[in-house]
């Protein structure tokens, strides 16, 4: 099989088409989302604020590793409707 380039295999799996989604970087991604939604499941009665730092995990782990860095009126701007 023909070495897969990371950065374009993303890029597939993003626009829809078809991709390899079994390469070492998207496995562990998939585990470190599963784990973060567990927790997120397991919480419990915690503070709201708890809570939304368990959902910011959640999320953030779904999307790009740059969204680890996003600040607090960038995630506002990007989920508006959690302020409600």
């Amino acid at each position: 099989m023909d070495e897969l380039n990371h950065e374009q295999n993303v890029a597939k799996m993003r626009r829809g088409e078809l991709y390899y989604s079994f390469t070492p970087q998207l496995t562990a991604a998939r585990m470190r989302c599963h784990h973060a939604c567990h927790r997120f499941n397991v919480a419990g009665e915690v503070p709201r604020r708890r809570l939304v730092e368990l959902w910011r995990e959640y999320v953030f782990r779904l999307r790009s590793p740059s969204f680890n860095n996003t600040s607090y009126t960038e995630f506002i701007e990007l989920f508006p409707i959690y302020l409600l």
